[in-house]
């Protein structure tokens, strides 16, 4: 099993939602 791509895998699918966290708070703030 080729762990390290699953790690990959969260941390882009984390970076994704933290971004989206991201411009939400941005368009609320706006």
């Amino acid at each position: 099993m080729p762990i390290f791509i699953i790690h990959i895998t969260l941390l882009s699918l984390t970076l994704n939602g933290n971004l989206r966290e991201l411009g939400e708070s941005n368009m609320k703030q706006r």
